[in-house]
């Protein structure tokens, strides 16, 4: 399984210290928010690249690989986990070949070779690949791919959050000094 986790850091509390002048009561508020609004952006992220590296829709990838958490009391903080779930091969849009089946996963193309393609009397469409020489009996095949695939862009996608995270903070301290001014002026 791997972990994103997006939390503020003195610096960003420092620029809100800056904007307000002092420490005031808005200042959790402000964290709180840009927190959360920055873990959406980066779980949106997350699943839509991995939808585009395995092929999957994203309702799949967001329904069963990755979740996001957020931190409810206390310190602002949130976690997207990505899941390392096995995806049956039948649906990465696999191809039967002479030698078996190939699929791509990424931008790479494997072969599982000696495998095929079949319909089940059950309906159960699949890969499959024999454990011995005999017909019966098979196995269902696998693949490990979105938490092999996320695996590689995380340092990406964190560096990605850290980025908008002072972005948010920018843009909630700004919301809520908007608000107070219209709230004094009216």
């Amino acid at each position: 399984m791997i972990q994103v986790q997006v939390r503020a850091s003195p610096q960003d509390v420092g620029l809100i210290t800056a904007a307000f002048g002092t420490a005031s009561r808005q200042q959790p508020l402000v964290l709180k928010r840009a927190v959360a609004k920055t873990a959406r952006w980066v779980h949106t992220r997350v699943i839509r690249q991995a939808s585009s590296a395995t092929g999957l829709r994203q309702r799949t990838i967001k329904s069963r690989f990755v979740r996001l958490t957020l931190n409810r009391g206390g310190e602002p903080a949130a976690l997207i986990k990505v899941m390392d779930k096995p995806i049956r091969l039948s649906e990465l849009h696999p191809r039967q070949t002479e030698t078996g089946v190939i699929y791509k996963v990424g931008v790479a193309v494997q072969e599982r070779v000696h495998a095929f393609r079949a319909m089940m009397p059950t309906g159960h469409l699949g890969v499959f690949l024999r454990r011995g020489r005999k017909r019966l009996p098979i196995d269902t095949q696998y693949e490990f791919a979105v938490g092999r695939l996320m695996a590689e862009r995380m340092e990406e996608i964190e560096e990605a959050g850290r980025g908008r995270l002072s972005l948010e903070i920018g843009r909630q301290t700004d919301l809520l000094l908007k608000q107070l001014r219209l709230k004094k002026g009216g």
